[in-house]
């Protein structure tokens, strides 16, 4: 039942052989119940794709919120090490797919802000 639930919702399995970036942080886990609509919001999910659990992890406060329909082992387990800096299989290092991309972006963010300083005037 839990592999079709996982089929259903496009969930990829995690790629262990591909180790999380080597500088990536150590993120705090906080686990957010959510109903199934506020999931779908938050995580982008809708009806033809429907999403039971994603993370958003906040490089500033070092934390890494689950929001989650359901208290699964399996699942869970797959979202900590989302927050744990690993990917799925044949995701890229793309920003809007995966965590190796989340983390270049917010790297690169700050490397852009700490190179440009606002004016002081």
């Amino acid at each position: 039942m839990l592999a079709v639930a996982l089929l259903a919702t496009g969930c990829t399995a995690i790629d262990y052989d591909r180790a999380p970036p080597p500088d990536f942080p150590k993120l705090e886990v906080v686990v957010i119940p959510t109903g199934f609509w506020e999931t779908q919001r938050i995580c982008g999910g809708n009806l033809l794709f429907t999403v039971i659990a994603c993370v958003q992890p906040n490089y500033e406060t070092k934390t890494c919120p689950i929001y989650t329909t359901t208290d699964d082992e399996i699942i869970m387990t797959h979202e900590r090490d989302h927050c744990r800096g690993y990917d799925h299989y044949f995701s890229k290092c793309d920003p809007e797919d995966s965590m190796c991309g989340t983390w270049k972006k917010y790297k690169e963010t700050r490397d852009e802000s700490a190179n440009n300083p606002r004016d002081s005037r």
